[in-house]
């Protein structure tokens, strides 16, 4: 949680390079923000400033905010009666990354049915930019973000953002939600973006690799397993999915769109033909046979295997 925070007064205050004062200001007001952002932000103000901004535009805004159980944060985000505002602070980036940042912050916001001014300030050359209203970015000027801020309808009721937010909106699901997994309708979390990197960067190796995907109920680990193997046919690879578990009718509806998903049971019909990549859910569950063909096919033909399984001190994977 953060508290509604004046923007101007946090530049002031950074400014000052005085550690004690900064700390204190941070901490009372629950402000999440890198040092690198606080040159960022400094940066901002003054171009918003020189535009027209005066003090009491850059009240309210919820600085570092990170909603719940997902781990998504948003630099700066202010909640308005006619639209909600947020604005992201880079050092230097490129059009790409700012736009894929923008998108990813348009789907989180949207569950709150309330249209929302989304921009970007990069203090390297000071441009900003904005997400219109088709989805692509523009380069707009100091004095486009200042009418953005000063024509919202600022909302005085919202001391908790938390309230705002229900995690299970953005939990997509392969089984539940197989659908919008399949369109693509979802986002990763950064944290999740950092794993699929690490993984995918480990199994571009050559030769058998084997990877361990662990972390405790409800974390997102199904989500990256089943997003890796979406990457990986997308991608032309030869994949397989293989669930230690009977299949639920998510399993089935990926089976009808070409996804090769076997049952822990029919695990003989399908380790045959030369595959890619193997990804075994929810690993916990193998019997040591079962784990040992698994692990006799990947050296035999040299692929990448993912397991993926629950952090349970009760029920541990053996190693390969």
């Amino acid at each position: 949680m953060s508290k509604r925070t004046n923007i101007l007064s946090l530049s002031q205050v950074t400014d000052l390079c005085d550690k004690k004062i900064t700390q204190k200001f941070t901490r009372y007001n629950e402000v999440n923000i890198r040092t690198g952002e606080k040159r960022d932000l400094s940066a901002l103000i003054e171009q918003l400033s020189n535009a027209g901004m005066n003090a009491s535009d850059a009240e309210g805004y919820f600085v570092g905010y990170e909603i719940p159980q997902i781990g998504k944060e948003f630099d700066l985000l202010r909640f308005g009666e006619n639209y909600n505002l947020n604005i992201e602070l880079k050092s230097s980036s490129d059009c790409d990354k700012i736009l894929k940042q923008l998108t990813s912050n348009k789907y989180y916001l949207e569950a709150l049915d309330k249209p929302t001014r989304h921009f970007s300030f990069v203090s390297e050359g000071q441009p900003f930019y904005q997400l219109d209203d088709n989805g692509k970015l523009e380069k707009v000027t100091a004095k486009k973000v200042v009418e953005a801020i000063t024509e919202q309808t600022v909302r005085e009721d919202i001391i908790n953002a938390n309230d705002l937010f229900n995690p299970s909106d953005y939990l997509v699901s392969p089984f539940n939600s197989t659908s919008k997994f399949l369109e693509g309708k979802y986002f990763l979390t950064q944290q999740q973006e950092e794993f699929k990197k690490k993984i995918l960067t480990t199994l571009s190796g050559k030769g058998a690799t084997f990877v361990s995907l662990t972390g405790a109920a409800g974390t997102g680990k199904t989500l990256l397993a089943y997003d890796i193997y979406r990457h990986a046919i997308r991608n032309n690879s030869k994949a397989l999915l293989i669930h230690c578990g009977n299949l639920n009718s998510g399993h089935r509806t990926l089976q009808k769109v070409g996804w090769s998903v076997s049952a822990i049971i029919d695990l003989d019909h399908y380790l045959k033909d030369k595959l890619d990549l193997i990804i075994v859910d929810e690993a916990q569950r193998l019997k040591i046979h079962q784990l040992k063909k698994i692990r006799e096919f990947v050296l035999k033909v040299g692929c990448k295997c993912i397991f993926h399984t629950i952090n349970d001190k009760h029920s541990q994977i053996p190693k390969p």
